[in-house]
């Protein structure tokens, strides 16, 4: 994630919003 923040730095405008979206599917059934 700190690679994708930093790219995002480098070559995006300054006041670009940055959303973070995930989800829990590469947890186990029963701890989601």
């Amino acid at each position: 994630i700190r690679n994708w923040i930093r790219n995002i730095e480098q070559h995006a405008s300054d006041n670009v919003n940055k959303i973070l979206v995930g989800n829990k599917a590469d947890m186990d059934e029963s701890k989601r």
